[in-house]
């Protein structure tokens, strides 16, 4: 449990929610003090399943990185599944190099790597620029977008005149 906390400084807030506490990133604290607050239950309960009613400090805007939630625990997996999602111009030579090597490419694009020191090297060191998924959270991001392509049964709209209360004059 203590591994899980050393992540997060807890504030007290003052008012009328005195009594929950307010987790934040100690790295983005500052930042953080200045976005509201949203409740998320899960991150909640596995820090602090003490405290049912805890606040999460998260940043609300939109990146690229917002597409790959897990759909699945994080567990280990012999592969890794790298997908570029910064483009490639303007960004270092040895980034450039390393992603080269990668076989990263093009924007979007996903490759799968054996999941080695050498390998998760090469990522931390281009690690604004892709992210990483493992084999079960590639599967259910996959089958998820599946589902959300299938066909759906059509929608069907009736323009009858609705049948309103019959008047007798």
């Amino acid at each position: 449990m203590a591994s899980k906390l050393d992540l997060f400084e807890i504030l007290l807030m003052e008012g009328q929610y005195a009594h929950l506490p307010i987790c934040f990133p100690t790295h983005k604290l500052r930042s953080n003090l200045r976005r509201r607050a949203t409740f998320c239950p899960t991150i909640c309960k596995t820090l602090f399943p003490s405290f049912p009613g805890i606040k999460l400090i998260k940043k609300n805007y939109m990146s690229a990185f917002n597409a790959f939630k897990a759909n699945v625990p994080v567990a280990w997996s012999p592969n890794l599944y790298i997908t570029l999602v910064r483009g490639i111009p303007g960004t270092r030579r040895l980034h450039r190099r390393t992603l080269e090597a990668l076989r990263l490419t093009k924007c979007n694009r996903t490759v799968m790597r054996w999941n080695t020191p050498t390998v998760r090297g090469m990522i931390q060191q281009a690690k604004r620029l892709v992210v990483v998924e493992t084999e079960e959270m590639y599967n259910a991001r996959k089958q998820k977008e599946a589902s959300h392509r299938s066909l759906r049964p059509p929608l069907v709209w009736n323009h009858q005149p609705f049948p309103g209360p019959e008047s007798s004059a």
